[in-house]
């Protein structure tokens, strides 16, 4: 198991979102999310047998779907999205509603997270690719462009959407996205810090 694993269920989610809201139905959301997971495993796979011994044109058209022949890897890369995404379509079809105030929390955590992986990251000679929050480090340092830029970022969030708008049927999907959004991000900061340690 690694970070790739929860990344492929976190953009799997993503896109289930962008679905299950266009269309109203998760579980067409689910398919997608998990159809493009297993596209992707199905080439890679299919490249490692070409390699292997000829081109992908002279393979069968099923090899690539022999999933007991993959990398454990690759097993997990699906199989996080197919948990994932399932989950979530079954919550939806059963009627189970998160409270904004916990996807807010989850979003917060996110957001510490990673300012102090951000923090480690540039200690380490990374740079920040955020240009509104690099050019915030510029003027007041690190710490206090991190500090200052999320918590305005976050109330404004809370004000907009958990204060005016608690009611508004996109309101979880939003926050859940963000949620996923800085999931990636977190997880591509504890990347970079491992490669960096």
């Amino acid at each position: 198991m690694n970070e790739t694993n929860f990344e492929h269920a976190i953009y799997a989610v993503l896109l289930q979102i962008a679905v299950g809201v266009l269309t109203g139905n998760w579980w067409i959301g689910a398919a997608a999310g998990v159809f493009f997971f297993l596209g992707r495993e199905h080439a890679q796979f299919e490249r490692k047998l070409a390699v292997a011994g000829g081109t992908v044109g002279t393979l069968n058209p099923l090899a690539g779907f022999q999933l007991w022949k993959w990398s454990l890897d690759s097993q997990l890369d699906l199989a996080f999205p197919v948990a994932a995404t399932l989950l979530v379509a079954l919550g939806w079809h059963l009627g189970v509603s998160v409270p904004f105030v916990v996807l807010f929390s989850a979003l917060v955590l996110l957001n510490v997270a990673d300012a102090v992986l951000t923090v480690r990251v540039l200690d380490a000679g990374g740079r920040e690719l955020n240009p509104v929050m690099a050019k915030a480090m510029s003027w007041i340092g690190v710490v206090p462009a991190l500090v200052v830029v999320k918590v305005v970022a976050l109330a404004a969030f809370y004000v907009g959407l958990g204060v005016q708008a608690p009611d508004w049927v996109y309101t979880p999907h939003v926050t859940a996205g963000l949620c996923g959004f800085y999931g990636l991000v977190v997880c591509n900061n504890w990347r970079l810090v491992a490669a960096q340690a």
